[in-house]
């Protein structure tokens, strides 16, 4: 029932698109009036580089490998200044999944769900992309429960008083993660950022641009109970993460194949396309709240550099077009300097956590 009630609003919203002029007034005449202008040719880009489909509906459906994960380290100190580490992370298995998409033009609503061996012990994910010819804006949200890893240490290597142990929580984790980013390309006339991603505007001619990005990134990280806590011997038991990033980079489509179509829907057309693109972002805002079972309070991090990269091909043969591409995201955190954990037998706590993803898609998509 949960797929079909996707379903049944992903129609009603592209359904909009066929509004008449005479209902332009009613709400989903102007979604409709909006999405059109979206779906519309750009006039700025160069038909000698940019080959731009007219709007057609389109079918895909497709397969991905995706995971994501977290590792966190927390120092403190115990009995009046023994050091200690608690390394603990929360790394899903593969997850696997299927999926399909409707779209019109170069706007697509889509389904994916989970197939084989489960990936966490509980998993809800949500994606969403706007990819457009001098830009995109993707927004991704996971909610991830599995078991834990730990390792921790006290004392001095070496000295009588060296403890070290490792394992795995009985009690599962939680890693909750939005992350939202955007992309401006410099170059708007000769280049198409969604032409190694989608099959609606092609780089007819082989051309980069350089880019401006930013990305907000909010996580919360929580240990599965106050026991498992105690296991860890770790005074952390959730930590909460909020970062603002800014910064650039660069784009390119190869483009070693291009045969225009003979006609709207395509005939003719061949066309082979490979992008990659990168792009380091400098932490401007890096805040983390901690909590203890005793108490809370912001942790703040260090100014530091996050990195997204991406990697496409797509070829496209008449009405129909492959797309593989691959992503992989980074996000680290430091703290700047110690806080007071609230407790009288443990001294001031640092941490640093590294949040990461990456994906691989294969899709197959019809224009109809």
């Amino acid at each position: 029932m949960k797929v079909l009630r996707r379903i049944t609003l992903a129609a009603a919203v592209l359904l909009a698109l066929q509004v008449p002029a005479q209902a332009q007034e009613t709400f989903f005449g102007k979604v409709g009036a909006f999405i059109g202008k979206l779906t519309a040719p750009s006039k700025k880009l160069d038909s000698a580089y940019v080959y731009q489909r007219p709007a057609h509906w389109n079918v895909s459906v497709g397969s991905g490998l995706m995971q994501t994960g977290v590792d966190q380290t927390t120092t403190f100190t115990v009995d009046g200044g023994v050091p200690c580490s608690v390394k603990t992370g929360l790394q899903e298995g593969l997850y696997k999944n299927v999926g399909f998409k409707v779209g019109y033009g170069s706007l697509a609503l889509g389904y994916n769900f989970e197939i084989g061996h489960k990936s966490a012990l509980k998993r809800k994910s949500f994606s969403f992309d706007l990819l457009m010819a001098g830009g995109g804006v993707q927004v991704q949200y996971y909610d991830i429960q599995d078991k834990l890893s730990y390792s921790v240490e006290s004392g001095q290597p070496g000295t009588d008083g060296y403890n070290a142990y490792s394992g795995v929580s009985t009690d599962p984790g939680r890693l909750k993660t939005l992350v939202i980013d955007g992309y401006f390309c410099l170059n708007r006339s000769t280049f198409v950022l969604s032409g190694a991603y989608r099959n609606t505007k092609l780089q007819a001619r082989s051309a980069g641009s350089f880019l401006i990005g930013g990305k907000y990134r909010q996580g919360d990280f929580s240990l599965a109970s106050d026991q498992t806590q105690a296991d860890f011997g770790s005074p952390l038991l959730r930590s909460g993460s909020a970062q603002v990033s800014l910064g650039g980079g660069y784009s390119f489509n190869w483009v070693p194949l291009h045969r225009p179509a003979l006609d709207a829907y395509g005939k003719g057309l061949r066309n082979l396309t490979f992008n990659i693109t990168a792009m380091p972002l400098l932490t401007l805002y890096n805040k983390m709240v901690f909590t203890t079972g005793e108490s809370s309070g912001p942790m703040i991090g260090k100014l530091g550099f996050s990195y997204t990269s991406r990697a496409g091909l797509a070829y496209s043969f008449s009405r129909f077009g492959l797309n593989l591409y691959g992503a992989y995201d980074i996000f680290p955190f430091v703290s700047s300097r110690p806080v007071e954990s609230g407790s009288a037998e443990v001294g001031p706590v640092s941490s640093s956590a590294k949040f990461r993803n990456w994906q691989i898609r294969l899709d197959f998509t019809v224009q109809l």
